[in-house]
Formats: structure tokens, C-alpha cells, sequence
């Protein structure tokens, strides 16, 4: 059994991250998405 982990913040899912969560679903049989908070989301200028 493939077993397959992505992290990130994912403050805007963009088809880049769609291509990415497709692509662990093909080839794992079991994914978690582990999600993490960003100060850099917070500041206004990023």
C-alpha cells in the first residue's frame, strides 16, 4: 500500500495544487493533505 503526504499552506489553490493532489491520488492508494498556517498570509503586501 502507497501511502502519500503534501503540506502547505494552500491559502489559494491555483491549478498547479489541482495537478498536484490528481497526481498523489493516481499513485498512491492512500494521501493526507497536512495543512500548516503562514504568517506571510497575514501581511497585506505579499
Amino acid at each position: 500500500m502507497k501511502t502519500g503526504f503534501i503540506a502547505g499552506n494552500f491559502d489559494v489553490i491555483h491549478p498547479g495544487y489541482i495537478m498536484m493532489f490528481k497526481e498523489c491520488n493516481e499513485n498512491c492508494d492512500h494521501f493526507t493533505v497536512l495543512l500548516h498556517s503562514d504568517p506571510s498570509i497575514e501581511r497585506p503586501n505579499k
